[in-house]
């Protein structure tokens, strides 16, 4: 089943003549991309939906007086509706409206305090992340493959703690400042068995991106329950972070004539559904940390399960298992299975509780000087990834 990615907006900058003018008005957006891992479909949200429902996003209005005739065109969402309702030109949806201080005020007299409009974008998220759950630890793991960076990332694990009201669940996350791209991170942590998160952090970022506190207020009032307790599942995963404005503007192309004095858009991408990995744990270890140049070094990658369950791991080929060296610039310089073949069958791993299987162990050589990191992982889906290990080449 197709999921959707949801987000709300502030206008990109469009003129119908060579002449710019600049009205004395600021305009503020805040918007939540929701999306399915794994999948492509993005809609516009400003209400958290129960399920896959679809929901509103908001633009604001700041002036000092009365600022008339002012035209806002949005472009590029499928299944648009909005309110006001805006009137459909080609591929264009537009607003004719007049500001007054933060009310908008149609044509016809009738004021509102912004403008609500959703719809649905098709846009693949390139960020890889899953979750791991050992014992009474959880390791969170994200990589960003977009080619921005993105920020404020809020990684959230909850659980059912075994007691029968909703309230006893647990809430363990993470926050990173920022992933830049191809970078990533992996984070062990002790599950927490309560559901507060650091509000003030959430706040104040949103804040310092350009939100007054009202409209901050307003979007967490919105949004903090369905991103960090939701009440409708049990286990839940959810990975939030910033865009970039100009991502904004180039996912939803939106313009304003006489263009405002200040612009504001504030994106917040929300990943759900990113896969728990339960009690498997990927160990990659090498024989030295320490080598000289041509020298060889053995790396080996085994899989334990710590649960008190047998699992079995399905794979697409006879590929299960691979590792890669990376130099200090972030550049790969050796793929284990880059030059051999693997048969198109479908294989699988049966691991027993208690049980350690090593998937590899091989013997690699690095031509020169300088710092590296070994990461291994197996092809499962998703994929499991093992620890990182440091190693100096001289």
């Amino acid at each position: 089943m197709k999921k959707l990615i949801g987000f709300l907006l502030v206008p990109a900058l469009i003129f119908s003549s060579g002449c710019i003018n600049i009205g004395k008005f600021e305009v503020h957006e805040w918007g939540v991309f929701i999306k399915g891992y794994g999948c492509k479909n993005v809609s516009a949200l400003t209400f958290a939906p129960e399920s896959i429902l679809v929901k509103k996003p908001v633009i604001h209005f700041h002036a000092p007086g009365k600022v008339e005739n002012v035209i806002i065109k949005v472009e590029g969402i499928k299944d648009f509706r909005s309110d006001p309702e805006a009137f459909k030109i080609g591929k264009s949806y537009v607003w004719k409206i007049s500001v007054d201080g933060e009310k908008i005020i149609l044509p016809n007299g009738t004021k509102f305090p912004y403008i609500f409009y959703e719809g649905n974008l098709t846009e693949e998220t390139k960020v890889i992340a899953s979750v791991h759950v050992i014992g009474e630890n959880v390791t969170f793991y994200v990589k960003n493959m977009e080619n921005y960076t993105i920020s404020g990332i809020y990684f959230i694990y909850g659980y059912p703690t075994g007691e029968p009201e909703y309230v006893y669940r647990g809430l363990t996350y993470i926050r990173i400042d920022e992933l830049k791209p191809g970078s990533e991170k992996m984070v062990t942590t002790r599950l927490r068995k309560n559901l507060t998160y650091e509000k003030e952090d959430l706040f104040n970022d949103l804040i310092n991106r350009g939100l007054t506190h009202d409209e901050a207020n307003e979007l967490l009032t919105f949004w903090e329950d369905w991103w960090f307790r939701p009440t409708n599942i049990g286990n839940y995963t959810r990975l939030i972070y910033f865009i970039p404005q100009d991502v904004y503007d180039r996912l939803i192309p939106l313009s304003i004539e006489p263009k405002p004095s200040s612009l504001k858009r504030i994106g917040i991408v929300t990943i759900t559904n990113i896969p728990i990995l339960s009690n498997l744990h990927l160990e990659l270890s090498t024989n030295k940390t320490k080598l000289n140049r041509n020298e060889s070094i053995w790396v080996s990658l085994v899989l334990s399960n710590y649960g008190n369950e047998k699992r079995q791991i399905v794979f697409p080929s006879t590929k299960i298992a691979d590792f890669e060296i990376v130099d200090e610039g972030g550049n790969r310089i050796y793929l284990w299975s880059q030059d051999k073949a693997f048969a198109q069958v479908i294989t699988w791993i049966d691991i027993s509780p208690g049980e350690k299987k090593e998937l590899l162990n091989e013997s690699v050589s690095i031509k020169k000087r300088g710092n590296y990191v070994i990461r291994g992982w197996i092809y499962s889906k998703p994929k499991i990834y093992s620890n990182f290990v440091e190693i100096e080449v001289t």
